[in-house]
C-alpha cells in the first residue's frame, strides 16, 4: 500500500510533463512549422535584396521605378525566384515612388520585422527615395 501512494506523484508528475510538450508543440507548431519560418526568412531576405536591387535600377535610370525586374550591368539581378518553389518574386510599381515586392510566404504571420507586410498578399510595400 505504501509504495502505490509513491507511484502516483511520478505518475501525476509524467502526465504533467508530457501535457506540458503537447502544449508547447500546439503552441508553436513544432520542428514543421520551425521549417516554414525559416523558409519564410529567407523569402524575406530575397525581398530586402530585391528592394535594394529595384533602388539600384532606379538611381541608375534617371531616378524613375523599373516597370519590371531584370538585371543590368550597373545592377546585377540578385535571386528572383522563391529558392524553395521556383516561383517568381512579384513585383509592381504602384506609383513614381511606391512599389511592391510579392512572395508566397508559408506563416505571414509569424513573419518577423516586417509590419509593412500585408499578411493577406504576401506584399512588401516600399517607398524609392532618390540618392541624396
Amino acid at each position: 500500500m505504501v509504495m502505490a501512494n509513491n507511484t502516483l506523484p511520478q505518475v501525476l508528475l509524467g502526465a504533467g510533463v508530457l501535457a506540458a510538450l503537447a502544449a508547447g508543440f500546439w503552441l508553436i507548431g513544432g520542428p514543421q512549422a520551425a521549417r516554414m519560418e525559416n523558409r519564410d526568412e529567407k523569402r524575406m531576405m530575397d525581398l530586402r535584396a530585391l528592394q535594394a536591387h529595384v533602388t539600384c535600377l532606379a538611381n541608375a535610370n534617371a531616378q524613375t521605378l523599373p516597370q519590371a525586374l531584370t538585371g543590368s550591368e550597373g545592377c546585377p539581378a540578385p535571386r528572383l525566384k522563391d529558392r524553395f518553389t521556383d516561383a517568381p518574386y512579384r513585383y509592381a510599381r504602384l506609383s513614381d515612388s511606391a512599389f511592391d515586392l510579392c512572395a508566397a510566404f508559408e506563416l505571414p504571420e509569424r513573419v518577423r520585422h516586417s509590419p509593412q507586410l500585408n499578411t493577406d498578399t504576401g506584399c512588401l510595400r516600399f517607398t524609392y527615395r532618390p540618392d541624396g
